[in-house]
């Protein structure tokens, strides 16, 4: 009351006065060191991070947050892929029973609660920042975040839709930065930086694969800076993960989500508290040794922001009797990639509390990981069998899935009938009895294409095809190839193939009709052009617009008078000698293509076009390295100027 006599005896009004006060009480409330009750929580996700690729020169945010933080140097994903590891993460229980099995197919089940509602109807403001479009909002994870930014520009055929991680943290940044500082936030943020395709190092000494690791620590500790300068550092709780590893080739996997072997389920795990928060014990650097999970990630962030754990499959990892290591416990893991896109079986497996794996394949596998941490020698035998059996028993399957929320509607249905082709009524789920084992190398055609022209891809493809049957993943990469070689008619009726032959697929079935849709715009669009050709007999735009559609028809006869039609009005026209080059260069007709292309290389003015499409037939066509790289650094050359 003395500051009150005091503003009143110098002619301040009492109201006037109240106010200066309580702003007075605020400002010095404000400036001590007392740490909310609520603090602020952050989970960064890495996508695609070994759990030996960390803790290194590359990685030296993570480096400085272990340093005072809790690592689990045993951390599993349950499942190699992005949408059901974090839906894990997210939900605290296993792929089984959160529903997401596979990237893109099946969404988090409605009735399973996501940790972002707990920490909202808690009181705290909830953003998710995503990089890549298997984790889309329409997929379930996005419920209880008020801000969900998953803005990400549609990919390229079939390559997952991503931004870089810098984009995506500067989003996360932004919507920090409108965040009042008393406001408790659980912020997620996942970058994808460390998933292929990677850019390449600028260190020699450093694989591209690990500086893609060391740009998500770099944007990391970006984050970390701005929750620095909000003032909330000390206050706040902050996890980094990953959702899966990647094979790099270890049991001839290049990439992951086919196998289930650690070098895709171990993952890197740390929690850093801050030494102001008061719902747990800050973190002061210690390794935990023993079987944690990123199902542990929901029960241990709820907790440690004071709430009820959340989950029912993971356990509270800063729990104090865990503080050197966590116990014995069985893990299960799966993959069912196999089965979707393979016809082969789902892997389904556990890490049981004797430190073995066990995975239930058509040929079984067993290893001890305390004395065969890599998983090179399988230790199962004929009499493991009734052992292994009621251990694998204990894990939760779920498999097939009752329903399937990727059910083509009775209008798509009805459209697919009206294109001539019915849908058999899908047959019951019989488990296939391929081993996955036989066929990893279509996983790793199709995952890590190598760069050779489609045509030699085709031949490949082929090869395949009369090995292994219609594999669905395989008829669709047949089927892109043909794309590549602007042959729609050809990839159309290889899906037609395939869905034929999997008539329960739903997704062949959408993707024989969704082309079917964009083939017949095509003939609608070539029958405009013709409509107006009519009307502009001697227009010579409309003549090579028509020659591309065309072409894109595979009426290659019809492309090929029109092209030469305009050749001969106008010899120096490059661009229409150049299409119809690549168009014989799609028929695989190499000498017809570099003829076309002949009277174009004898004058000095051409364009740059003409050699660099000659040079891509001298090297694809024709398999004369010499002669393709004197063309195509000329191309080059010309290019520049």
């Amino acid at each position: 009351m003395l500051w009150v006599i005091l503003l009143r005896a110098s002619g301040v009004p009492l109201r006037v006065a109240i106010t200066i006060l309580n702003l007075l009480v605020g400002f010095v409330t404000g400036c001590t060191t007392r740490a909310p009750d609520r603090p602020d929580v952050v989970l960064i996700t890495w996508d695609t991070v070994r759990a030996d690729h960390v803790g290194n020169a590359s990685t030296p945010t993570w480096n400085a947050l272990a340093g005072n933080g809790a690592v689990f140097t045993e951390a599993r994903s349950p499942v190699p892929l992005t949408l059901p590891a974090h839906a894990s993460m997210m939900t605290g229980e296993n792929p089984p029973r959160h529903g997401a099995r596979d990237n893109g197919t099946w969404p988090v089940v409605d009735g399973i609660p996501i940790l972002a509602e707990q920490f909202r109807s808690a009181g705290w403001t909830t953003g998710a920042f995503v990089s890549a479009s298997v984790l889309d909002s329409r997929y379930g994870i996005a419920r209880g975040f008020s801000t969900y930014n998953d803005h990400i520009r549609p990919g390229k055929d079939r390559v997952v839709a991503h931004r870089s991680g810098t984009e995506t943290v500067e989003q996360a940044v932004a919507w920090l930065g409108d965040r009042p500082a008393d406001q408790p936030v659980f912020l997620w943020v996942h970058l994808f930086d460390p998933h292929r395709p990677w850019e390449s190092s600028e260190d020699p000494d450093i694989s591209d694969y690990q500086a893609a690791i060391g740009e998500a620590d770099r944007v990391t500790k970006r984050i970390v800076d701005v929750m620095d300068a909000r003032g909330r550092l000390n206050s706040s709780i902050i996890a980094v993960t990953s959702d899966h590893g990647e094979g790099l080739g270890e049991h001839g996997e290049e990439t992951h989500g086919y196998y289930a072997y650690d070098s895709t389920l171990r993952v890197p795990l740390m929690v850093w508290v801050g030494e102001d928060v008061r719902t747990a014990k800050p973190t002061t650097g210690t390794i935990v040794s023993g079987p944690a999970s990123l199902v542990d990630i929901a029960p241990t962030l709820s907790t440690a922001a004071g709430l009820e754990p959340f989950g029912t499959a993971g356990i509270d990892l800063l729990d104090s009797r865990y503080a050197e290591a966590v116990p014995p416990r069985v893990l299960s893991f799966e993959t069912v990639t196999p089965a979707m896109d393979f016809d082969a079986a789902p892997i389904f497996g556990m890490v049981d509390a004797q430190s073995r794996a066990l995975i239930d394949l058509p040929k079984r596998e067993k290893y001890h990981l305390d004395s065969d941490p890599k998983q090179l020698v399988n230790r199962y035998r004929d009499a493991d069998a009734a052992d292994m059996d009621a251990a694998l028993a204990e894990i939760d399957r779920a498999w097939p899935p009752s329903s399937d929320p990727m059910t083509l509607s009775e209008e798509e249905r009805e459209a697919l009938e009206s294109l001539g082709y019915i849908m058999r009524t899908p047959t019951t789920y019989e488990p296939s009895r391929v081993d996955p084992k036989d066929r990893i190398e279509l996983f790793n055609l199709l995952t890590n294409t190598p760069a050779e022209p489609a045509v030699q891809l085709l031949d490949r493809a082929n090869s395949l095809i009369d090995e292994h049957g219609m594999v669905p993943a395989l008829m669709l990469f047949k089927a892109d190839l043909f794309d590549a070689l602007a042959r729609p008619l050809d990839a159309l009726d290889t899906v037609r193939q395939a869905a034929t032959a999997h008539p329960e697929d739903n997704d062949l079935n959408g993707e024989f009709l969704s082309r079917s849709r964009a083939l017949n715009e095509l003939r609608r669009l070539a029958t405009a052009i013709e409509d107006d050709r009519a009307t502009k007999p001697y227009d010579l735009t409309i003549e090579r617009d028509l020659a591309l559609t065309y072409h894109r028809l595979q009426r290659f006869d019809d492309a090929e008078a029109i092209y030469r039609r305009i050749l001969e009005q106008q010899p120096a026209n490059d661009s229409v000698r150049v299409d119809l080059a690549r168009m014989f260069a799609s028929q695989q007709r190499y000498d017809a293509a570099l003829s076309t292309l002949a009277p174009a290389m004898r004058r000095p003015n051409r364009s740059a076009d003409v050699d660099c499409m000659a040079g891509r037939l001298m090297s694809r066509g024709k398999n004369k390295p010499a002669e393709a790289q004197r063309l195509l650094s000329y191309c080059a050359t010309q290019s520049l100027r």
